[in-house]
């Protein structure tokens, strides 16, 4: 991760708020993990973040 050139972390970050809401809200450690792990490599595949 690189902070300074683009996306400026910004893959992490919001899979770490989607991970930590859904961990807050439904209180499920694993349901958390595979949805974070999921999200992550999906944001990074499709690179979604390409435009900044």
């Amino acid at each position: 991760m690189q902070w300074l050139s683009a996306p400026y972390g910004i893959p992490e970050l919001f899979t770490i708020g989607i991970v930590a809401g859904l961990h807050f809200w439904r209180r499920n450690a694993i349901l958390s993990i595979f949805t974070g792990t999921g999200l992550y490599m999906v944001l990074l595949q499709f690179n979604v973040f390409s435009f900044l």
